[in-house]
């Protein structure tokens, strides 16, 4: 039976997730200036901000593991430092095992917990789930297929004011913005006198000359048009998505998962939720966001919340209904065998 599980999320912060080369030059009224764009891809046309599910799959694996750690904690168990690597990312080595995955490894594999949802190890064990991106619940989105919430979901009164989204002054939804800050963790802003006369070679001396050798380097890049500077003092604009914007998570996981691994599955979306850190820039209160809405949909037959918060005291957790799988998986890792576990990450062939 094919088994969904569909989020809804609201921004409660900004939210910006970079990629390489994401220093864009835009203009204003002023002139060129340089922004750090979000990440974005193109759906027919439009250029939509997402997080990547690439993103995802990593956390939900570590919050995977650091709850099969705490059992082997409380066990007194040891692994080696491959297997730790390849609980944590999937792989233990950068190549793999050239053996053959064996029948019998493949249905041991499958019905594990943890390998038989998040695959890896040595011979590659296939994952047995999908995550899509995070993407805007807009109009666009659900017109081309890419956000595909079920249509209770859409309609449901109770999450009527988390998918309407913010209009500008010509009418067209507003989900992106921009923000600026200014780093100043330099010397010339932070130097403690006490500090720089007893413990920096030179002290004052030392430290002036230092200063007049970054602003001359700094003066320099700028008259050059170079992105290259030496000093850590920094200006930042930043392209994010706005607080307030509604978003769509799926995972589809495969038919024949127990119910052991779809409750691991749900144990790891909540310690996600909870950790509340999506993207980057955390450090200034980006990426944080509320679940309005969740489900799972057996082949047709959904399995929700119903009226029950999500939250108590703050805390997200997925309700009495999901208990049935979130049992499963917790009896499931008190459970693991460690040695089994190791061998999924040992190699057959030398």
């Amino acid at each position: 039976m094919k088994k969904t599980i569909h989020v809804l999320l609201t921004t409660v912060s900004p939210q910006h997730t970079a990629y390489p080369d994401n220093s864009v030059k835009r203009y204003g009224e002023n002139g060129m200036y340089k922004v750090q764009a979000t990440n974005k891809k193109f759906v027919k046309g439009k250029a939509m901000p997402c997080h990547p599910s690439n993103g995802f799959r990593g956390e939900l694996r570590r919050f995977a593991t650091s709850r099969i750690l705490d059992v082997l904690k409380s066990r007194g168990e040891k692994i080696d430092a491959y297997t730790l690597t390849g609980l944590y990312t999937g792989a233990s080595e950068a190549s793999p095992d050239t053996a053959n995955n064996s029948i019998e490894e493949l249905f041991r594999a499958s019905q594990n917990v943890y390998m038989g949802l998040f695959g890896g190890g040595s011979r590659l064990l296939p994952s047995r789930y999908t995550v899509q991106d995070l993407d805007v619940v807009s109009q666009h989105n659900i017109e081309c297929g890419v956000v595909t919430l079920p249509e209770d979901m859409l309609t449901s009164e109770s999450n009527i004011d988390a998918l309407r989204m913010e209009k500008d002054s010509e009418g067209n939804v507003r989900y992106l913005e921009e923000s600026f800050f200014i780093r100043k963790d330099d010397l010339a802003q932070n130097a403690n006198l006490e500090h720089v006369e007893s413990v920096v070679e030179h002290g004052i001396e030392g430290v002036s000359t230092y200063i007049s050798e970054v602003q001359a380097a700094d003066n320099a890049s700028k008259k050059e048009d170079s992105v290259s500077k030496k000093g850590v003092r920094n200006f930042q604009r930043l392209e994010q998505i706005a607080s307030g914007v509604p978003m769509a998570m799926r995972i589809d996981l495969a038919p024949d998962l127990t119910d052991a691994q779809v409750g691991l599955m749900l144990l790891c979306l909540e310690d996600l939720f909870n950790n509340n850190y999506i993207g980057g820039f955390g450090r200034i209160g980006f990426g944080k966001v509320r679940v309005e809405d969740a489900v799972l949909d057996l082949g047709g037959e959904f399995l929700s919340q119903g009226n029950l918060p999500f939250y108590k005291n703050g805390t997200f957790t997925f309700g009495p209904e999901f208990n049935v799988y979130k049992e499963a998986a917790i009896e499931d890792v008190l459970n693991i065998d460690t040695e089994e576990l190791v061998s999924y990450f040992k190699k057959l062939k030398k």
